[in-house]
């Protein structure tokens, strides 16, 4: 059969599941290609015009060939979608308006960054399940800060910050 134009798919190409969804503000359902590599895959559903959209990530595979897994995914309120590679432990930013990709290394190595969360004030809340803490990322100045849980062994999973107070739960 003939191919897909650039920014299409057909069903099966993503190569795995759809792992993690989101929303935006236009309605899209963003998800990543979970276990994709050489290229990995961020994407979008647009059900107003039932199209798909996708991003080939360039920040993986790993130096094995393996998958960087791309894991948690979230939009921002301007509307730029963020996604952790849990094996890569990067956090990876998306302006879909440009297309534009940046890749943002976590500060420790072997942190398995899981499902994050992206506060009022714009801050992006990453649990470090594999590091036993929790990682800032404020994308106005490029900069992490690292919290250690005060638990030994602790394993954070997931976080969510509430809009309104800005409080941030594991």
């Amino acid at each position: 059969g003939s191919q897909p134009d650039a920014g299409e798919c057909q069903e099966g190409d993503l190569g795995a599941y759809r792992h993690g969804i989101a929303l935006d503000a236009a309605g899209r359902v963003w998800f990543n290609g979970h276990f994709t590599r050489d290229p990995e895959i961020l994407g979008y559903f647009d059900p107003a015009t039932e199209t798909i959209r996708t991003f080939e990530v360039p920040f993986g595979p790993l130096p094995d060939g393996g998958s960087t897994i791309p894991y948690g995914l979230r939009v921002d309120g301007a509307g730029n979608v963020w996604m952790t590679q849990l094996f890569g432990d990067r956090l990876v930013e998306l302006d879909p308006e440009t297309g534009e990709l940046a890749e943002h290394v976590l500060p420790q190595p072997d942190m398995g960054p899981r499902r994050h969360d992206v506060g009022p004030d714009g801050q992006i809340w990453i649990p470090a399940y594999a590091g036993g803490a929790v990682a800032a990322f404020d994308p106005a100045t490029g900069a992490f800060d690292e919290f250690p849980f005060p638990l030994p062994d602790a394993l954070p999973y997931v976080a969510r910050v509430d809009p309104r107070s800005g409080a941030v739960w594991m």
